[in-house]
């Protein structure tokens, strides 16, 4: 619930992009706007390496609930305030330049949350059921993004003016209340059984920073690859199709509920996906979806020009193959480190792998656009990434039958 609630206030920024872009950018130059617009979101994921860093350390030394805790107040605060801010119009270029803040502090708090989240339940998970109980972080990440888009289509459907004079606001003012739900749940959480003992039993870890960087390097290289490939694909699957959609004339409105249509697609395909990786092992799921995106990848994409009907088809078989994946990598993950630096570990190399993938991945899909024409190269870069996934969740380990 809680990794819901974060992921709905970090992704409603992605689905806004082409309303807020004339806000608070060039109103003159469209696609240098987009652009800019992008370049904002991009930035954001930067940040999220810093905020594992930190967090991770509260996380491994304090518990895995006091952080989530504390990651959730922020972003919901940050979330609300972006929500607030006066446009360009207004203060000129404070406007970009609060944004940009806003969202960076959104992801320091999103840095420690989703590492954290799937530390807490594949540690609290029986250890033949880890891979479907596991799948509920990354069900709850996806739940967040299908909500964004049922939000920002909802408020789409108001006049034109009236959604970029006043309308982009309320999905981000949302955050006040689901905030308030979120920290009833959240105080509710246990701690991790696995951080009792091991606070019961030994001292805090000092440093696991640089525990995991000298001795856990192969693992946390493992987890950066993976987490770069699979984030790049994602995007490029789900939140970037709405500004494709943009350039292929489609409705804005529509192409944000055909959104909501592809993480509500994922989120279901990836519990099936964590029960599947208990029997066969986290591998060879991973394996399979990321041959899904190489072979699927360009096809689909050449398939969205064709109508609004064909677009969404196309979006709903990336979608499957990335729910394939995404069901399965948390749990994965939490099973390449030792438990006193296991918070630090995940997050880390989770958002490595998001601050050089999917963060910059829709920037880097709209620059291949406008330099190129070619509407369909962000299928290739979607092809690249898979391999590199490919090829490093064939040397991951296969720790299912081990107790964390």
């Amino acid at each position: 619930m809680g990794t819901a609630i974060e992921f709905y206030d970090f992704t409603i920024y992605a689905f806004l992009a082409t309303i807020i872009a004339p806000l608070f950018f060039s109103k003159h130059d469209e696609v240098a706007g987009l652009l800019a617009a992008l370049g904002v979101y991009a930035v954001g994921y930067v940040a999220r390496p810093l905020g594992s860093i930190y967090f991770g350390r509260l996380g491994d030394r304090q518990g895995r609930r006091r952080a989530l805790l504390i990651t959730i107040t922020v972003m919901g605060v940050a979330t609300a305030l972006t929500g607030l801010l006066p446009t360009y119009a207004a203060i000129g270029v404070a406007a970009p330049t609060l944004l940009t803040v806003l969202r960076i502090v959104q992801s320091l708090a999103a840095g420690g949350e989703l590492g954290g989240a799937a530390v807490l339940v594949a540690e609290s998970a029986p250890r033949k059921r880890r891979g479907f109980l596991g799948s509920s972080t990354a069900i709850g990440a996806a739940g967040g993004a299908t909500l964004a888009a049922v939000v920002v289509g909802t408020v789409s459907v108001m006049p034109a003016h009236a959604m970029s004079s006043w309308g982009w606001r309320v999905p981000f003012l949302l955050a006040v209340p689901l905030l308030i739900v979120c920290l009833v749940y959240r105080l509710r959480v246990e701690e991790s059984p696995v951080f009792q003992q091991m606070a019961s039993e030994t001292a805090p870890p000092k440093a696991p920073v640089s525990d995991v960087v000298a001795n856990h390097w192969k693992a946390l290289l493992k987890v950066t690859l993976t987490s770069y490939a699979l984030n790049t694909a994602a995007k490029l699957s789900s939140l970037y199709l709405v500004v494709q959609f943009h350039l292929l004339g489609y409705p804005v409105a529509q192409s944000v509920w055909f959104a909501a249509g592809f993480t509500f697609v994922s989120g279901t395909v990836m519990t099936y996906a964590g029960q599947l990786s208990d029997q066969f092992g986290r591998r060879r799921v991973m394996a399979v979806g990321f041959v899904g995106f190489i072979v699927l990848a360009i096809p689909c994409y050449m398939l969205m020009a064709a109508s609004l009907l064909a677009a969404l088809f196309a979006g709903l078989i990336l979608n499957v193959v990335d729910g394939l994946i995404t069901g399965v990598v948390f749990t994965a993950f939490s099973e390449q480190f030792p438990k006193h630096v296991r918070y630090t570990g995940v997050s880390l190399g989770y958002n490595l792998g998001t601050a050089f993938g999917g963060g910059p991945a829709s920037l880097v899909a709209a620059a291949l656009v406008s330099s190129t024409g070619v509407l369909i190269s962000p299928a290739f870069y979607i092809v690249i990434v898979s391999v590199i996934g490919l090829g490093t969740v064939a040397v991951f380990d296969d720790r299912e039958q081990s107790d964390l």
